[in-house]
């Protein structure tokens, strides 16, 4: 592990720019972790944050360093560096990482008895990130705070889409985009909604996306 440790730090000074350096940081601070050094851990989290803005593992990043607090039951440290690392961090397309920070300040704030408020942040993050698997664990809670039909009326709002995306959809709709979309919800077991998305599409999808669709698991 130290011989790993100077080789990360080589590739921060020899070559501050290459892409790898954030991921360097992600390994660098698991180290630390492992060697029990968590704030030691956090440290190198905090500064390649800052260090490396637009790393394709900056979201990660941040999520590490709200993740150690999580994990040792620092709730309360955990929501202040949720609030902290939400601002400025970069967008992700990456739908198991979307909504990731928005979901867990609203558990946070659950398990703290505020549940007014994560409900309508469990709400705000099935509007803002809908079909994400975040969106759909928010929707599961919102299931047990607001009762069933409820949470429905709420998922039913979210997935709907808005006049303007109506007006912009046409032939532009990006099929593969909606097969995954589809996939993940048959997936999860919620078949109504699954047909419901192919519905919307169903004058779009041709011959090859119906065998991309029949190819998913």
């Amino acid at each position: 592990d130290s011989v790993a440790l100077k080789h990360f730090k080589a590739l921060h000074k020899r070559f501050p720019k290459h892409s790898y350096n954030d991921d360097a940081v992600l390994y660098e601070a698991q180290i630390h972790q492992e060697a029990g050094k968590t704030r030691k851990a956090e440290r190198t989290l905090k500064k390649g944050i800052s260090r490396y803005p637009d790393g394709d593992m900056n979201v990660e990043l941040r999520w590490r360093y709200v993740w150690y607090a999580l994990s040792k039951g620092k709730t309360w440290v955990a929501l202040k560096r949720i609030e902290s690392m939400k601002k400025g961090a970069p967008p992700t397309k990456n739908s198991l990482k979307r909504g990731r920070l928005e979901y867990w300040e609203a558990r946070i704030l659950e398990r703290r008895g505020k549940k007014k408020k994560a409900r309508l942040l469990f709400r705000r993050l099935m509007r803002k990130s809908p079909m994400t698997y975040h969106a759909l664990l928010a929707y599961t809670r919102l299931q047990k705070l607001s009762g069933k039909r409820r949470a429905k009326r709420y998922l039913d709002r979210a997935m709907a889409p808005s006049k303007k995306k109506r007006k912009r959809a046409s032939s532009k709709i990006i099929l593969p985009a909606v097969l995954e979309r589809v996939g993940l919800l048959i997936r999860m077991g919620m078949l109504d909604e699954a047909q419901k998305q192919l519905a919307r599409v169903q004058s779009k999808v041709d011959s090859k996306d119906l065998v991309l669709l029949a190819d998913r698991k």
